[in-house]
C-alpha cells in the first residue's frame, strides 16, 4: 500500500477523532462554566433570602426586648393593681401593632401565669408548659433572652410559630431586677411569604436535619415538618456554610439529579439563629439543557472546518513529505555508516520502511555514546547538587545561630544597663511622684498650679511604667512557673483585647488544637506576651482585617513542643525592620505612642521559657509570629501553701469581718469578691480553705465548688459554704451537694467561723 494512501486513511481517521472528541470536549468545558454561574446565582438569592429571614426575627427579637422596658408593663408586674393592669392592657394592643405583628404578645409571672395578654381569654391562665417550659422561664427569670425554633401546631396560634422570650426589669428593686417575662409569637406564615417570593424552589431546614419550610415552586408535598432521612444530603450541608453542590435523585428532594445551593443562618449580634439551612434546588435537566443545545450547535460548525484542514494536511504531507522522504534516505546512510544502535521496527515496505533501515543504522552508535555521556552528567549533577543543598542548609542554619547569638548579646546589654538605670531612677521618680500627688489632693480646681502639677503626674507615671519594663530586661535567674495549659493562658489575653477588634472592624479567629498537653510555664508574662503580639497586630490593620491565634502540638527531632501562631491581614513588615524588630528601643510608631520595648519584652519572656519566637512577613501580605516551646516530660507539682484561706463575698464589710477575725488567728486571708477574681486566685494561690458566699453576681458559688471539685490539682482544697437565704436547709443541702465540706448561714458569730475554719484545716 502507498504512502500516500495511508496517509489518507490516518487524516479521514483524525479528521473523525477530532470531531468527537471536540463535541466532548465542548459539553465538559461549558458545564463546570455553567455550573458555577447558577450556583453562585443561587447562592445570592439564598443569602438575600436568609438575610430577609434573619432580619424578620432580629426585628422581632429586639422589638421585644424594647417592650420589657416600657415603664408601663415594668409596674404593672411590680404592682398588679387594677388600674395598672388595665394601663398594661391598652398598651399591649398597641404594641402589637407596633412592634409586629404577634400572634400572641402578653406578660408573664414567675410561674408562667399570663398577668397581661392581647388575647382578653388568656388572662389568669397558665401559659403552655410545653412551650414556655420551666427550664426555659428559670432561664429568662434569671435574666437571659430566649428564642425558639419552629413550634409547631402551639396552642396559643393554633399555627407553627417561632416563640421569643425577654425578661422584664425592675432596677429599683436592687439585686434581683427581674420581676416577670414578655413572650411574643411569631406566626410562621411571615416566613413562609419571603420564601414564596424566590424563583426557585427554597427548602427550609433546621439544625437537627427537620424541613421546617418549603415553597411550591415545583410541586414538592408532605416535605414540611419531616426529617431529612439522607445522610449525603444532610451531611453536604452540616459541613459548610455556603456551597452549590449536585445532589443525587436518592440524596436530594427531587425526584432527579439537582444543582443544590445553601447556605447557613449567621444571626446578627445577640441574636445568633437558630442555625437554620436555607437549599435551593434545580433539576440538572432544566440546569444543563442550555449546555447541550450549545455542544450540538459548536459540532456542527466543526464539522466543515475539520473537512477543510484535513484536505489541506493531506495535500502538504503528500507533496512535502512523500517526495522528500527518498532523498533523505539516501543521505542518511551515507552518515550513518559504522553506526548501530536498538532496531527500529520495520512495519511497512513503503519509503518510511526504507528510511527506517537507514536510520537504524546511522543511529546505532550515536545513541550508545549518548547514553553512556548522559549517564556520567546524570551522576555528576547528582553529586553537585546535593552538594549544594548541604552548604545552603550549613550557611541557613550558621546564620540563624549567629543572628540568635547578636540578639542574646544585646538583650544582655540592655539588661544590665537597664538594672542600674532603673534603681537609680525610681527612688527621686517616686519623690516626684509622691510629693505631687500630695499637693494636688490638697488643691482646689480654681488653682493655677493645677494644670502643670497634673502634667508632671501624668509624667511621672509615664516614666514609671517605662522603668517597670526596663527592669523586666535586669532580672536574672528563673521565673515562677506552673503547669499551665497554653489554650487557656491565650482565651484569658484574648477577652482582655476582643472588644478593641470589634470596635475597630478586626475578625478574631481562634483555633486552638484540643488536648494541648500542659507545661511549665508563668501565666502572667505569657499573657503579656499575647497581648503585645495581638495589639501589634491590630495597629497594622487601621482599616480592618483578620487576626489569628492558633496553636499546635508539633515533634521536631523526636521531641514534643507546643507552638502559637499569631498571624494578621495588615501592612506586613519590610525585610530591613525585621532585622532590628526584636531591638530594645526599636519602634516604628510616632514619637509618644511607644517605647519600643514590647518587642523585646516578648523576645526576653519566650527566651526564659527556653521558647523561640520567628517572624515571617512581607509587606502587603500581613505577618506571622510562631512562638515554639518544649515540653518536658517531668512536671513538677504544686505545693499548696499552707495556712492561706480564700474569702470570697460580694459584700465588702463581710470580707472585712472574715480578715480581721482570721488573721488574728495567724492565718493568711486573700479576698475576692466575685467569681472571675476568685478563679484566678485559686489557680496561682492553692488556699487550704475557701470561705465562700454561695449568691455572687456572675458566677455563683455553687458553680466555683463544682468547679473546684473537677479540678485534680484543687481536691485538697476545703470548702466553707456562707449564706444568708431564708430557705437555709435547702440551701445547705445545696451547697453540700455541690461540693462543700460545711455551711454556715449569715449572720455568724466570730467564735463560729473560727471554731468551722479550724476544724476544716484540722481535717488536712
Amino acid at each position: 500500500m502507498k504512502l500516500s494512501l495511508k496517509l489518507t486513511l490516518i487524516v479521514v481517521l483524525i479528521s473523525v477523532l477530532g470531531t468527537i472528541f471536540g463535541s466532548f470536549f465542548i459539553i465538559i468545558s461549558i458545564k463546570p462554566f455553567l455550573q458555577k454561574f447558577i450556583g453562585e446565582h443561587q447562592l445570592e438569592i439564598a443569602r438575600q433570602t436568609m438575610d430577609k429571614i434573619d432580619r424578620l426575627l432580629y426585628e422581632r427579637y429586639n422589638n421585644l426586648q424594647a417592650i420589657a422596658q416600657y415603664q408601663t408593663l415594668i409596674e404593672v408586674m411590680s404592682n398588679r393593681s387594677p388600674e395598672k393592669i388595665k394601663q398594661a392592657a391598652k398598651k399591649i394592643q398597641k404594641l402589637v401593632v407596633l412592634t409586629g405583628p404577634w400572634d400572641v404578645l402578653e406578660l408573664v409571672d414567675f410561674k408562667g401565669k399570663i398577668v397581661v395578654s392581647n388575647k382578653n381569654k388568656r388572662i389568669g391562665s397558665f401559659s403552655n408548659p410545653q412551650v414556655l417550659t420551666p427550664e426555659i422561664l428559670h432561664k429568662v427569670l434569671n435574666g437571659e433572652s430566649y428564642y425558639s425554633d419552629l413550634q409547631v401546631r402551639t396552642l396559643e396560634t393554633k399555627k407553627p410559630t417561632v416563640m421569643f422570650v425577654t425578661p422584664i426589669r425592675d432596677d429599683s428593686l436592687g439585686r434581683n431586677p427581674v420581676v416577670g417575662a414578655v413572650v411574643g409569637f411569631l406566626s410562621w406564615p411571615v416566613v413562609m411569604e419571603i420564601l414564596e417570593d424566590m424563583e426557585q424552589q427554597g427548602i427550609l431546614i433546621n439544625a437537627s436535619g427537620q424541613v421546617i419550610a418549603v415553597n411550591h415552586k415545583y410541586g414538592v408535598e408532605g416535605l414540611l415538618f419531616k426529617s431529612i432521612k439522607g445522610k449525603t444530603f444532610f451531611n453536604q450541608f452540616a459541613a459548610q456554610n455556603a456551597r452549590s453542590v449536585i445532589l443525587s435523585a436518592k440524596d436530594g428532594l427531587l425526584a432527579s439529579d439537582s444543582l443544590s445551593s445553601f447556605i447557613r443562618q449567621q444571626g446578627y449580634l445577640s441574636y445568633q439563629g437558630s442555625q437554620w439551612i436555607l437549599v435551593l434546588s434545580l433539576p440538572t435537566q432544566l440546569a444543563f439543557a442550555s449546555a447541550n443545545k450549545i455542544a450540538v450547535r459548536y459540532t456542527l460548525a466543526l464539522i466543515p472546518i475539520i473537512g477543510f484542514i484535513a484536505g489541506g494536511v493531506l495535500f502538504l504531507m503528500v507533496r512535502f513529505v512523500t517526495r522528500p522522504i527518498e532523498a533523505l534516505r539516501q543521505a542518511t546512510e551515507k552518515i550513518a555508516r559504522g553506526e548501530r544502535t536498538e532496531q527500529v521496527p520495520l512495519l511497512s515496505r513503503d519509503e518510511i520502511g526504507d528510511l527506517a533501515k537507514a536510520f537504524n543504522i546511522m543511529m546505532a552508535k550515536l545513541f550508545e555514546f549518548h547514553e553512556s555521556m548522559e549517564e556520567k552528567i546524570k551522576k555528576r549533577t547528582g553529586a553537585l547538587r546535593n552538594e549544594i543543598k548541604e552548604r545552603k542548609l550549613a550557611e541557613e542554619e550558621r546564620r540563624k545561630l549567629q543572628t540568635q547569638l547578636v540578639q542574646s548579646e544585646k538583650m544582655s546589654a540592655v539588661g544590665q544597663l537597664a538594672s542600674g538605670i532603673a534603681h537609680e531612677i525610681n527612688n527621686p521618680l517616686g519623690v516626684i511622684l509622691g510629693f505631687a500627688q500630695s499637693v494636688l489632693n490638697k488643691m482646689d480646681s480654681e488653682n493655677a498650679f493645677l494644670f502643670p502639677l497634673r502634667s508632671i503626674e501624668r509624667e511621672a507615671k509615664r516614666c514609671k511604667n517605662l522603668v517597670q519594663e526596663l527592669l523586666t530586661f535586669s532580672r536574672i535567674g528563673g521565673i515562677k512557673k506552673q503547669e499551665c495549659n497554653l489554650n487557656d493562658v491565650a482565651l484569658n489575653a484574648l477577652a482582655l483585647i476582643e472588644t478593641q477588634t470589634k470596635v475597630k472592624s478586626i475578625e478574631l479567629v481562634k483555633d486552638f488544637y484540643p488536648d494541648l498537653p500542659n507545661f511549665l510555664l508563668n501565666s502572667n508574662q505569657m499573657q503579656q506576651v499575647v497581648i503585645n503580639l495581638c495589639n501589634n497586630a491590630i495597629d497594622s490593620m487601621p482599616q480592618g482585617g483578620i487576626l489569628t491565634v492558633r496553636t499546635v502540638k508539633a515533634i521536631k527531632s523526636d521531641h514534643e513542643f507546643v507552638e502559637m501562631y499569631i498571624s494578621d491581614t495588615g501592612s506586613g513588615i519590610s525585610k530591613q525592620t525585621q532585622e532590628k524588630i526584636f531591638e530594645p528601643f526599636f519602634t516604628t510608631k510616632e514619637v509618644g505612642k511607644g517605647t519600643g520595648l514590647g518587642l523585646s519584652l516578648v523576645y526576653e519572656i519566650v527566651q526564659k521559657h527556653r521558647g523561640r519566637i520567628e517572624l515571617k512577613s512581607e509587606q502587603g501580605k500581613g505577618s506571622v509570629f510562631i512562638l515554639s516551646f518544649p515540653i518536658r516530660e517531668e512536671f513538677f507539682s504544686i505545693e499548696p501553701k499552707k495556712n492561706r484561706v480564700l474569702a470570697i463575698d460580694d459584700e465588702p464589710a463581710v470580707l472585712k469581718i472574715i480578715n480581721r477575725a482570721l488573721t488574728e488567728s495567724g492565718l493568711k486571708v486573700l479576698m475576692a469578691k466575685d467569681g472571675f477574681e476568685a478563679g484566678k486566685l485559686l489557680s496561682e494561690e492553692l488556699p487550704d480553705l475557701v470561705i465562700l458566699d454561695l449568691f455572687l453576681p456572675g458566677i455563683n458559688g455553687f458553680k466555683i465548688c463544682e468547679m473546684i471539685r473537677s479540678e485534680k490539682r484543687m481536691k485538697h482544697i476545703k470548702i466553707l459554704a456562707i449564706s444568708g437565704n431564708a430557705d437555709e436547709d435547702q440551701i445547705k443541702d445545696r451547697a453540700l451537694h455541690s461540693g462543700a465540706d460545711e455551711f454556715l448561714g449569715k449572720p455568724f458569730e466570730l467564735a463560729a467561723l473560727r471554731k468551722k475554719v479550724d476544724g476544716l484545716l484540722a481535717r488536712g
